[in-house]
């Protein structure tokens, strides 16, 4: 065998353990990711949770009633509920939430914990009663879409030229 041939299988080898290597670094940060996408525990968040939905009349469509559904809800919509009261820092808990529609609720505040969220790409809170873009946006590095016109904003942060990802 020529000198050649043994390089090229020796490169070939080491390429072939290379990609094993990352396949199985992959497939663990996957499963860590998995399992936190899951609360440890979730049975007081959940149950804060479903108080504040069915105290504000929200259904089970809107926010499930199961662990299951609810840790893998993915889109919140929450048009035009007149919320009696704010949502609980809970709602920062859905961490596969991509889509959060808040509009026309009059809300005041918003819960910190929504800077959780970090894969949200579209968030609506227009119609609200805002006077400020709270500071925990620049989290949101994935939005693509964020619609806040209506509320009594006066000013837009500097922080907000972050968010690179807006259109």
């Amino acid at each position: 065998m020529n000198k050649n041939a043994i390089t090229l299988r020796q490169s070939s080898a080491l390429t072939l353990t290379k990609t094993n290597n990352l396949i199985s670094l992959t497939k663990k940060l996957l499963s860590a990711k998995n399992a936190l996408a899951r609360p440890i525990n979730n049975d007081n968040w959940c149950e804060e949770l479903w108080s504040w939905a069915d105290a504000n009349s929200i259904d089970e469509s809107t926010i499930p009633r199961t662990v299951d559904s609810l840790v893998q809800l993915s889109k919140l919509e929450l048009f035009s509920n007149q919320l009696r009261t704010e949502p609980p820092e809970s709602l920062g808990n859905l961490i596969q939430l991509t889509d959060l529609y808040l509009a026309g609720n009059r809300l005041v505040e918003l819960p910190k914990s929504l800077g959780n969220l970090t894969l949200l790409t579209k968030f609506r809170s227009q119609g609200n009663d805002l006077v400020e873009l709270p500071e925990w946006l620049d989290n949101l590095t994935q939005l693509t879409e964020l619609s806040w016109w209506g509320d009594r904003l006066t000013e837009l942060p500097e922080w907000l030229g972050n968010l690179t990802q807006l259109t």
